[in-house]
């Protein structure tokens, strides 16, 4: 299977393109924020209907619409939708980065010849 993989770079971008994806991001955002999480969660989804409601992408809202969830929402809260940066933070065992990724296609690539 490895042997044969072609990656097709583009509907991968599009897979992943869903802001909402990140969502447990944000509500880490704003337990760096000094939030609970319980309380972050709950803003999150709060934040996640408001989006839906309004039809627009989660980081198509203003600043103002997501503090008036939640207070502890600041001017940078979009900088969460960054995948790279996201991923790149995703550098534990099992973890989706970057890192973790190459080092399990090496290991299979090797168990499998």
């Amino acid at each position: 299977m490895l042997a044969g993989l072609k990656v097709k770079a583009g509907r991968c971008a599009a897979a992943v393109a869903d802001p909402a994806l990140l969502a447990t991001d944000l509500a880490d955002y704003l337990v760096r924020k000094g939030v609970v999480f319980r309380e972050a969660h709950q803003a999150v989804g709060t934040v996640v209907r408001l989006a839906e409601q309004n039809s627009v992408r989660l980081d198509r809202l203003t600043l103002a619409q997501v503090r008036s969830v939640h207070p502890a929402f600041a001017s940078d809260w979009t900088g969460v939708f960054n995948l790279r940066r996201v991923m790149a933070k995703r550098r534990g065992t099992g973890m989706p980065g970057p890192i973790q990724l190459r080092r399990q296609l090496a290991r299979w690539r090797k168990a499998l010849g």
